[in-house]
């Protein structure tokens, strides 16, 4: 085979095909640390509306009137200062 811009002639022979394929198999923690850095910032994002939705959850219910979760706490305080008031 002719090379022309190095100006040398290349031999190729077709005896030097290997005789074995080797493959290249992954191990479990490759393929899981491959994962996580492909899906990193969907993992964050995931994590962090999850936190956030518990959140929203827990302030609502623990400060909003129309949650049926805060008003029996509420009604269960009025009883309590009412019992308090009356033993006096």
């Amino acid at each position: 085979m002719a090379d022309t811009y190095n100006h040398l002639i290349r031999s190729i022979e077709m005896t030097d095909v290997p005789d074995e394929i080797v493959e290249d198999v992954e191990e479990w923690h490759e393929v899981t640390a491959r994962a996580l850095r492909q899906n990193l910032v969907f993992i964050i994002s995931l994590v962090s509306s999850t936190i956030g939705g518990c959140l929203c959850m827990w302030l609502t219910c623990r400060y909003c009137v129309l949650c049926p979760v805060y008003q029996k706490r509420l009604h269960g305080r009025r009883l309590r200062t009412m019992e308090i008031g009356s033993r006096v």
